[in-house]
């Protein structure tokens, strides 16, 4: 009996934890998400600090959980839980994810090498499966005009977030706490998240949940370039509804210049005007314009019903409701952006909310 309560508790620490990490990848990816980017995929890597950090205080099955964790928290602050864009996460987090595990478990734990080298490695491991992704995905051949790009992005945000990471886990009380095992000891799926499910909510969130996807199956099967612009524009209103009006239009933008563009480059059909040596062809044209509209229609489709009001009954859903309630807090808190105090400024907001939910 005794040992059974043990183990209940242990677990329940677990979650806790894993809860609370959750949260801090929910965080870093609503400031990834809101920095602009030349490419909607590419991704600077804040969002895998969490990761980075778990593998000190985690068991290598916690910190695998995180990881699917923070690729459908990411989801949800971004939108593309139906889209292209979730397959770049899922594969490029999980890489990542690994090869930052493996490399801890087999250089890091022997002295051979420090955070450093692990964040650089989980950035390299990402960029390759994003260079292969958008090859398969996007842009064929012409992914390797925007390789260079990918992998010398990737090796410079690694490299920043590596010394960032060695000077938090060097200077931060909070993960000291950690690391001495001064685990939550409350249960944040009971105290945090007390809040009854709206069973009107839910039954209204899983109506426009499965009315978005029949349209989504419907839009991918739709051969006419006309048709499919006009999908995408009814998924843009439901996402606009939805959101409140709180759409970004500048991602999807760039995804319909970018992969028009790319497109060109593989001449086809007639042949509209030449630029330098580069026939614009129509059929290059409407081939960009159709593989655009199933990308950003998709992703507005996901938009639509994928946000953090989705209501989702059970424990599962009071876990999920836990990480934004952290996550949430975080958001409050005054963290200073200010040359040499980073640091101080996270580690104080982390132990605030460490002692609002631990003790």
């Amino acid at each position: 009996m005794g040992k059974d309560l043990e183990t209940n508790k242990t677990q329940a620490i677990d979650d806790n934890r894993l809860m609370f990490f959750a949260s801090l990848c929910l965080f870093f990816s609503a400031i990834e998400y809101a920095i602009p980017k030349p490419i909607p995929f590419l991704r600077l890597g804040i969002a895998n600090l969490p990761i980075l950090l778990s593998l000190y205080v985690m068991r290598p099955k916690q910190t695998i959980e995180l990881i699917a964790l923070k690729i459908l928290v990411q989801s949800f602050i971004s939108g593309t839980l139906f889209s292209y864009i979730f397959v770049f996460s899922l594969s490029g987090s999980f890489l990542a994810g690994f090869s930052m595990l493996f490399f801890y478990r087999l250089f890091y734990t022997k002295g051979w090498i420090s955070c450093i080298g692990i964040s650089l490695a989980g950035a390299m491991f990402n960029a390759f499966s994003q260079v292969m992704c958008s090859h398969l995905l996007l842009f064929g051949f012409a992914t390797r005009f925007i390789s260079p790009l990918l992998f010398t992005s990737s090796a410079i945000t690694g490299l920043l977030m590596g010394v960032f990471s060695l000077n938090f886990i060097n200077n931060s009380e909070w993960f000291s706490l950690l690391q001495k095992n001064e685990y939550i000891k409350k249960d944040i799926t009971l105290s945090a998240t007390e809040t009854k499910t709206d069973s009107k909510n839910t039954l209204i969130s899983i109506i426009k949940f499965f009315i978005v996807i029949t349209l989504l199956v419907v839009f991918l099967f739709i051969k006419s370039l006309y048709m499919q612009w006009a999908f995408v524009l009814l998924f843009f209103i439901l996402a606009l509804l939805s959101r409140h009006g709180r759409v970004k239009i500048l991602p999807s933008l760039m995804i319909i210049l970018s992969v028009t563009l790319m497109s060109l480059f593989t001449p086809s059909g007639l042949i509209l005007f030449s630029v330098g040596k580069l026939n614009i062809t129509l059929g290059a044209l409407q081939y960009g314009l159709k593989k655009s509209a199933v990308l950003v229609g998709m992703v507005f489709a996901s938009q639509s019903i994928v946000n953090k009001n989705l209501s989702i009954p059970g424990k599962a859903g009071r876990f999920i409701s836990g990480i934004f309630t952290i996550a949430d807090s975080l958001m409050e808190q005054k963290i200073s952006i200010k040359k040499g105090n980073v640091i101080k400024s996270l580690d104080s907001a982390l132990i605030e909310l460490w002692n609002r939910y631990g003790e």
